[in-house]
């Protein structure tokens, strides 16, 4: 794909608009981008995401730099086995709608906020909350692609900014590529530098095998390349 307006109509934006919101699906530049990368990732297996705010009134200030950030980790991790992101759309939950779901306390209370919230559309539901007790993330292994089943229908992750966190941008990024991973079929394995190795545990890995990036792309969101 050489054409950015191109690019622009297989994210949805066939009128154009900003490369980064429209193409990207940023609000600020998270870290270096590179337009000629993108573009070439939705020339293969992509698949789209929705990026759900719960209780974003909580939110402490930088949280949009550090989604964006993950993202865009995301992005560099999938890509270096040929699968892309596409269209990024902003999503939220209010404080008063997301109630006791403002923050996760249990994996139960996950599965039900996925189910009790769907974006009614073909991305990949990742719900971001302030905080989740007793895990760094949660997420089905190999999720569905029907949104009303019952179950997981989305993953969860969390924000890193508390000044009294050791963990950073990098650990969050890890987050979103690894729960994100889950739902595209990956199971945990024990290479310590893989992103969604350690048999569980998280970091800032980056390490993927072309055998995850396999398993990825067949799974039901992933969309074939826009030409």
């Amino acid at each position: 794909m050489n054409s950015i307006r191109d690019a622009l109509a297989c994210v949805g934006h066939p009128t154009g608009g900003s490369v980064l919101q429209n193409l990207f699906g940023y609000f600020v530049v998270p870290k270096e981008i590179s337009v000629r990368d993108q573009l070439n990732r939705l020339s293969g297996k992509h698949f789209h995401v929705n990026v759900i705010r719960v209780a974003p009134e909580d939110f402490p200030a930088g949280s949009t730099q550090q989604i964006c950030y993950s993202l865009q980790v995301t992005r560099e991790i999938f890509g270096s086995v040929g699968l892309g992101i596409g269209r990024v759309l902003w999503w939220e939950i209010s404080k008063d709608q997301a109630g006791s779901k403002a923050v996760i306390d249990s994996g139960g209370e996950g599965e039900d906020l996925t189910e009790d919230w769907t974006v009614p559309n073909d991305g990949l539901d990742l719900f971001v909350v302030r905080l989740i007790n007793g895990a760094e993330g949660w997420s089905a292994v190999k999720g569905p692609c029907d949104k009303n089943d019952k179950g997981w229908t989305g993953s969860i992750v969390e924000l890193y900014l508390n000044p009294t966190d050791s963990r950073d941008d990098d650990y969050a990024a890890n987050g979103f590529a690894h729960e994100m991973g889950h739902y595209l079929g990956l199971k945990h394995i024990p290479d310590s530098g893989n992103f969604i190795g350690g048999n569980g545990s998280s970091n800032s890995w980056t390490g993927i095998k072309e055998s995850q990036g396999r398993t990825m792309k067949r799974h039901c969101l992933v969309r074939d390349g826009c030409r």
